[in-house]
């Protein structure tokens, strides 16, 4: 029981497990898109220890008409943003990506992007 409870305070404390590495996004900047016309964004997610559960816009949102998912397999550590986008302007997002845990949360990161969208 002593030996549980020093974990718990190790833990709570922050002096567990080494720190994950943060997840790194490529490309930093996605293609721009064509209002009508379809299109495919491919972002490559690196450093991450287990593979790729999810990915959400955390702030601003994607143009109209386009979405973001992971790419199947799941080992491909790719999120992908298709579709066909029906407003031009410039789109500022951020989007938000999480792996699977297993013995501890798994990782969590961010990219912000810009994406325009011509008429």
């Amino acid at each position: 029981m002593r030996t549980l409870t020093a974990l718990l305070l190790a833990l709570a404390l922050g002096c567990g497990p080494d720190p994950l590495p943060p997840l790194t996004f490529t490309p930093a900047l996605l293609p721009g898109a064509t209002v009508g016309q379809a299109y495919l964004g491919t972002i490559a997610i690196s450093d991450n220890q287990t593979p790729i559960a999810g990915v959400w816009v955390s702030t601003g949102s994607l143009p109209p008409g386009l979405t973001a998912e992971v790419a199947l397999p799941l080992t491909r550590n790719e999120i992908q943003v298709t579709g066909t986008p029906s407003a031009a302007d410039t789109f500022q997002f951020t989007l938000r990506v999480g792996c699977f845990g297993t013995n501890r949360p798994g990782q969590v990161g961010e990219q912000a992007y810009s994406l325009l969208v011509a008429p």
